[in-house]
């Protein structure tokens, strides 16, 4: 699969619409920064920036299946949601993000401990 930027945003709205992401709030598509490359070393990553833009990133070199995407997006939206809502959280996969991938991985079907 190729990973471009029209991919991550379709995987995001396609997400944006499916619980638990349907009710917290989440920046429309249009309003993101997507990018298919990241650091070497990471699969994904969310950013906030202080004008109010934020950008999720994934890499195109590392992931080339469908559920891998669509589980690392899944993942990206927990930070933004963290982000939104809890923005004096500092550390990475804190409390209120844990929270959340909680949520997503019972909802979804992922595996807690990966996810």
């Amino acid at each position: 699969m190729k990973i471009t930027e029209r991919t991550l945003l379709h995987t995001y709205t396609y997400l944006l619409n499916l619980p638990p992401f349907l009710k917290w709030g989440l920046f429309p598509a249009d309003v993101i920064i997507f990018k298919n490359k990241t650091p070497i070393d990471r699969i994904g990553h969310f950013i906030s920036f202080s004008d109010g833009r934020c950008e999720i990133a994934i890499s195109h070199k590392r992931i080339s299946y469908i559920n891998n995407l669509i589980e690392t997006m899944a993942h990206e939206m927990c930070h933004l949601a963290t982000d939104l809502n809890y923005p004096s959280e500092k550390k990475e996969h804190g409390f209120h993000f844990n929270n959340y991938a909680k949520k997503v991985s019972i909802e979804m079907g992922f595996d807690p401990l990966y996810f």
